[in-house]
């Protein structure tokens, strides 16, 4: 990482970015007491070098009011801010049991990671707190409970008795994490770590990672809920192997899961996952590909709980036809789009992504991130193309960029790291940032991210993440395989997580290699479906993998993060017939 950072800062339109996403990582290691804490005058000796890289007056971009959001937030006293509680002691015996407090308050606790306060409503209103607690029992409680909040109880509180888990096979830093949701929509979450002591009484070092940091969502009483929404978050074993997997539904003949569905996940899935996506990018073109998509979909499925098929079933049945399906997921690697639907509920190919209109959101850590918003409007779009040095060019997606400029009267950005990041940075009228580029997954290495027109750069997640906040809405980035994601310190990571913590509400990419030609008409057809009000993003995509493969897989590749409902109301000017040929 640190070679990385010394390559990145030496190229100027990199220093201020990177400098930006490096404070934010001495804050992480700051929270992770890399000296003891309470030490006078001590600090990370990592955060004081990003301090004094990182001075108090370097220039930031500007936050710019986002117009046309279609969010519907009530205005005056109609709406209060309120702040999470979940108290417990910093340290327990194994198998100790202690009192759990959790519910509102009117203070902030600095103690807690949260994604920050919550804008709920001044009136009465359903609080539900869901509770992930791996290495923890509840005595005598559901990991559910619902909490009736009115104006002469504003900040409601209750208390239940845990018990800490006496089990080697779980880390002695361990985590209760809370979800809140007002009226069934979420509106942020909170997390606590626990010591567990050792069986002398005294506390143990403990230096496994993975401790869960989740983030947040913003209240949004106008939002629409999808018909399942899921949770996937890490648990709390030494070896990171047992993930939870949590339900929420608005039907009433879907139960919310009272406790966490355990699955396991093998310590080598990055692994995994790089080994499927090339071995799909091996095999296009030949006849077996399907096969070869049909065999990854099959361990993929295999890692659902069975209850939460049930439950995607369930939906199905109420939706009368595929149901509109949230993921919010802590796993930064598996395109859960593929997984193998035991009983498929329509005559589409049996994959989670045909079956049902995904939209999948990540869980950012301990950073604040914006619920994905269910509509909004947008007027302007700005298209990122150019010609390549010969070897590597991209004709069709020329072609694509001169078409969707003409076609929605798009302003054209040059592809430098400079030109796209003061896009993104709101120096560029734009609610649409469409990017028709050459893209590369390189985790370990400098050639990861959007190449540049020079062939040789690269904007990295890094870069992205530098900007302090975008007013662009929507994103579609036509690069190969930039929509693979990582882990960086424990937290989901990589060109989607650093694209929407900037605040942006809707994003479009592949997962592995995609077809120059086939890619720029699945972009033409996007805009075309989604502008006209026919169709959602998330409706789009479950409609393309319901096609044939007759050996491509370009088709397959693109998933969407976002609300699977979101509606997107194009105001700009551009007709809605076709550039390229269907």
């Amino acid at each position: 990482m640190l070679v990385a950072v010394r390559r990145a800062t030496e190229h100027p339109a990199h220093r201020v970015n990177v400098l930006r996403w490096l404070s934010t990582v001495g804050e992480t290691l700051g929270d992770a007491h890399l000296v003891p804490p309470g030490t006078p005058g001590a600090e990370p000796p990592l955060v004081k070098i990003f301090k004094n890289a990182y001075p108090a007056d370097l220039p930031k971009r500007g936050e710019r009011p986002r117009t046309g959001s279609g969010r519907a937030d009530p205005a005056g006293d109609t709406v209060r801010i309120v702040h999470p509680l979940l108290e417990c002691p910093e340290s327990v015996d194994p198998g100790g049991v202690f009192d759990l407090r959790i519910g509102l308050s009117p203070e902030i606790d600095r103690t807690l990671a949260t994604s920050g306060p919550f804008r709920v409503a001044s009136d009465a209103f359903t609080l539900t707190i869901t509770l992930f607690h791996d290495g923890f029992t509840l005595i005598g409680g559901s990991s559910t409970v619902t909490i009736e909040v009115a104006p002469e109880r504003p900040h409601p509180v209750i208390t239940m008795q845990v018990e800490a888990n006496d089990d080697p096979a779980f880390r002695r830093l361990r985590t209760i994490t809370a979800v809140f949701a007002a009226d069934g929509v979420p509106i942020g979450t909170a997390s606590r770590q626990i010591r567990i002591a050792g069986r002398d009484g005294k506390d143990q070092d403990d230096n496994s990672a993975g401790s869960t940091r989740p983030g947040g969502w913003s209240f949004d009483p106008a939002g629409s809920r999808a018909d399942v929404e899921l949770y996937l978050i890490r648990g709390g074993d030494q070896a990171a192997r047992r993930w939870l997997w949590h339900v929420r539904s608005p039907h009433a003949r879907i139960p919310d899961t009272e406790d966490a569905l355990l699955v396991d996940l093998d310590e080598m899935t990055a692994e995994a996952m790089q080994r499927f996506i090339r071995g799909i990018e091996r095999r296009e073109g030949r006849s077996h590909l399907e096969h070869y998509l049909n065999g990854v979909a099959g361990h993929i499925g295999e890692l659902v709980h069975d209850q939460v098929w049930d439950a995607l079933h369930m939906a199905a049945q109420a939706a009368g036809g595929p149901p509109t399906v949230l993921l919010v997921t802590e796993d930064a690697y598996i395109p859960w789009e593929l997984a193998r639907v035991p009983t498929p509920w329509t005559p589409d190919r049996p994959w989670l992504g045909a079956q049902a209109t995904l939209g999948r959101w990540p869980y950012l850590g301990n950073r604040s991130a914006p619920t994905p918003p269910s509509a909004f409007d947008a007027a302007k779009m700005a298209i990122v193309f150019g010609t390549y040095p010969d070897g590597i060019a991209l004709p069709a997606a020329e072609a694509e960029g001169k078409s969707l400029k003409a076609k929605y009267g798009a302003v054209e950005v040059v592809p430098t790291i400079e030109k796209i990041l003061a896009a993104l940075g709101g120096e560029v009228t734009a609610d649409v940032l469409h990017v028709a580029l050459h893209g590369n997954f390189d985790a370990a290495g400098d050639e990861d991210g959007l190449m540049m027109i020079d062939g040789e750069e690269y904007l990295s997640p890094e870069d992205v993440g530098g900007v302090e906040t975008s007013p662009v809405r929507l994103v579609f980035l036509n690069a190969c395989q930039v929509a693979q994601g990582r882990q960086v310190f424990g937290t989901y990571a990589g060109m989607a997580a650093a694209l929407i913590k900037i605040g942006i509400g809707g994003l479009v990419a592949p997962l592995w290699k995609i077809d120059d030609t086939v890619a720029a008409r699945i972009a033409d057809d996007f805009y075309s479906d989604v502008f006209a009000d026919n169709e959602t993003p998330a409706s789009f995509l479950r409609r393309r993998r319901c096609g044939g493969v007759d050996g491509a897989s370009t088709q397959f590749a693109y998933v969407f993060f976002g609300h699977p409902r979101l509606a997107i109301t194009w105001k700009g000017e551009g007709s809605h017939g076709e550039v390229f040929p269907r």
